[in-house]
């Protein structure tokens, strides 16, 4: 996959270039965006590791923008703030199961609307396969947009499931493993 940054201006960055991108790809692109410069092969294995574990790229992404050589830079990521109060609101136990149900409901009739307009588009492209045509350059570009738009709000809702689920299943006296992988 290639790496790719939309920069609205010179150091100013949204959280959503970044959020198509996952493991090293994000991974590389938020440190050539946000410190200017490859990751170090120590911080490369620490923060993979800690994606693979279930780190959100928002909380990443918070502690690379936060960090002394992003300031230097001047870079600014905007909706990071944002993104990154959500998520300690769904740490607030009742607070944060409701946070979740409501962010599941509001972005789940984008999401099914793009699954049934790549349905739909999938049905024609294969139908105009069997019938001998050659649509598939016309229709690749169409479908490789629809899908493209399709992963993040999709892998959004599916974590949200997740967290919910999760949430719910939670023990009162469990503590909340996000914060201690992250260390805060």
């Amino acid at each position: 996959m290639k790496t790719r940054i939309c920069s609205t201006k010179a150091q100013n960055y949204r959280l959503n270039d970044f959020l198509h991108l996952h493991d090293k790809d994000f991974l590389l692109a938020a440190y050539t965006a946000v410190m200017k410069r490859n990751p170090a092969l120590a911080e490369e294995s620490s923060y993979l590791r800690k994606l693979r574990n279930g780190v959100s790229r928002e909380r990443i992404l918070e502690r690379l923008a936060g960090s002394e050589e992003a300031i230097n830079n001047g870079i600014v990521i905007r909706g990071l703030r944002f993104a990154v109060f959500l998520e300690k609101l769904k740490n607030i136990p009742v607070l944060g199961i409701l946070i979740m149900c409501a962010h599941f409901i509001c972005s789940s009739r984008r999401v099914f609307k793009k699954i049934r307009a790549l349905e739909n588009r999938l049905y024609r492209f294969e139908t105009e396969l069997k019938h001998g045509n050659k649509p598939m350059e016309r229709h690749y570009h169409d479908l490789d947009n629809l899908i493209m738009s399709l992963p993040v709000s999709l892998r959004k809702i599916t974590h949200d499931i997740s967290e919910i689920k999760f949430q719910l299943g939670k023990r009162p006296h469990e503590k909340d493993t996000m914060q201690t992988s992250n260390g805060k």
